[in-house]
């Protein structure tokens, strides 16, 4: 417990909130994907933190309105 509480500690000295920046990389992914033509993702999962976060970015992304992700496969 004293790691998550030094986390939540800190990320409130910071004023850290993830939810704009998780919101901005959806919106990112989804308009590039539009703009792309594509309706699919792929992504390499190599059991690191990068692979796992953008294979979450990418399910999140795909629950949003307008969504154009019609599958994902990792």
């Amino acid at each position: 417990m004293q790691i998550k509480e030094a986390l939540a500690y800190l990320r409130r000295l910071r004023g850290f909130r993830e939810e704009p920046y998780l919101q901005a990389k959806c919106l990112l992914l989804n308009g590039y994907l539009r703009n792309s033509g594509l309706k699919a993702v792929v992504v390499g999962i190599s059991g690191g933190i990068d692979s796992a976060l953008t294979l979450a970015i990418a399910v999140r992304a795909a629950k949003l309105p307008d969504s154009p992700i019609e599958k994902i496969t990792a």
